[in-house]
């Protein structure tokens, strides 16, 4: 029966539990936000401690949040309404005056105090409202840049140039009038929105989305863009301000992870599971792939899932599996592909403590005993130690635990709940993906 509830907690959720972001706070090196599948997790100490913020807070509906986390530790989150503001405390949100439809988007820049938001809403036309907002001052304030983007876009991703900032790219998929199916495009801004130029991008479909990753932080022409496709998801490289591409690498995993080393000479590209059945994964692809970016000749350098990467002044951050490696999240002061475990998920320990006349306080804690079993620290056989890397994926298989564990020692009845999970993930992927796409 405890596996039973948990599935229906995953099915509220619409997620098998998986780390998604990582955001390290730039002006407090000891405060990091998590995005997961599941909610946003938060730690103010270096991840000693852990607590839970749920989905229901920010407002966000889907698998993963579309957030961002700015220089003062503001929290920026994306859904169907606007952007979901939260001051670094993150326990009241609200939000935003001004970007006030669905959010494809939220990156924060360079400086981190200046923020973009993609905006792209379906309209009852077949059509799409498509707006780039824009915040300099930690999401206190927003306004729109420019005029409104192409119609017929269906936008994913924004990006600025850090060495230039007036320069913006947004990826997307747009079908022109008369054209049997939709085509993948890069909307290039050279004036801060003002004026936007199009390319089509080449291999990119609405079955193959393209998502611009990142710009070079020194060279604004180096652009990075992942294509999302269904057999397989590939990097391709501009080196010329997205008027050119090449493949540069590509592998059947969903590449979730992308970052380039803070002195701008190495790129970082990871690839995970997406725990989706319609995707089929080959385990020996997903891990880290390094390169200078000089040369951008990848080679493999850590194994297992990847559900983020994020190189910062306190090191490289990388998502990993509970279920493989034993911890999810992992920090590697060196910038070496060798971490230190800092989260676990039966690490987690408890809803952030919040009053109850705040966002969190009033909407959380009621969610907290479906998410504490959904994630394995609570439940028959449960163990609840937090820090433990071990906890979750290690060797001990005694109890009923539904706290997945890797396939070789999944304990007794936790391969039910395991797929209980991930068709409950997986509709909601499914239905994600097909309205995602349009031709």
């Amino acid at each position: 029966m405890t596996c039973l509830g948990t599935a229906a907690a995953a099915a509220a959720h619409g997620a098998f539990p998986q780390s998604a972001f990582v955001y390290p706070v730039e002006a407090d090196e000891q405060h990091i936000v998590v995005g997961t599948s599941f909610g946003l997790l938060k730690t103010t100490d270096g991840g000693a401690t852990w607590f839970w913020i749920c989905e229901e807070a920010p407002g966000y509906e889907g698998n993963k949040p579309k957030m961002n986390v700015t220089k003062d530790g503001t929290v920026l989150v994306g859904g169907f309404d606007g952007v979901a503001v939260s001051s670094s405390k993150a326990c009241g949100w609200a939000f935003a005056t001004g970007p006030e439809n669905f959010v494809s988007d939220v990156f924060v820049e360079a400086d981190a105090t200046s923020s973009v938001v993609l905006l792209s809403e379906g309209q009852p036309d077949g059509t799409f409202k498509n707006q780039v907002w824009e915040s300099t001052d930690q999401g206190g304030s927003w306004q729109q840049l420019g005029t409104d983007l192409d119609p017929k876009l269906l936008a994913f991703n924004i990006r600025s140039a850090a060495s230039n900032p007036d320069v913006l790219l947004v990826t997307a998929t747009i079908k022109e009038d008369g054209a049997s199916a939709a085509k993948g495009v890069l909307f290039k801004s050279t004036d801060r929105g003002e004026s936007w130029t199009s390319t089509d991008i080449p291999g990119a479909t609405s079955s193959n989305t393209p998502h611009v990753l990142g710009i070079h932080p020194t060279d604004p022409d180096l652009v990075f863009i992942r294509l999302d496709g269904d057999d397989q998801d590939a990097l391709i490289v501009s080196r010329d301000g997205g008027n050119t591409f090449t493949e540069e690498l590509a592998r059947r995993a969903e590449l979730f992870g992308f970052t380039i080393s803070p002195d701008g000479k190495t790129v970082l590209v990871g690839f995970g599971d997406p725990k989706d059945f319609s995707v089929d994964v080959v385990d020996a692809d997903m891990g880290i792939y390094r390169a200078a970016a000089a040369d951008l000749k990848f080679k493999k350098d850590f194994d297992g899932a990847i559900g983020c990467l994020a190189w910062v002044s306190q090191g490289l951050f990388a998502c990993t599996s509970q279920f493989v490696h034993g911890y999810e999240l992992g920090l590697s002061p060196s910038g070496k592909s060798e971490f230190d475990p800092i989260l676990t998920l039966s690490g987690v320990e408890d809803t952030l403590s919040c009053s109850t006349k705040s966002t969190v306080g009033e909407l959380c804690p009621p969610l907290w005993d479906d998410t504490c079993e959904l994630i394995g620290k609570c439940g028959i056989g449960s163990d609840s130690g937090a820090g433990d890397a071990g906890s979750v994926g290690g060797d001990d298989s005694s109890g009923d635990n539904c706290g997945c564990r890797s396939v070789s020692g999944l304990p007794n009845g936790a391969s039910t709940w395991c797929l209980m999970v991930a068709l409950a993930w997986f509709s909601q992927r499914r239905w994600w993906r097909s309205a995602a796409r349009h031709s």
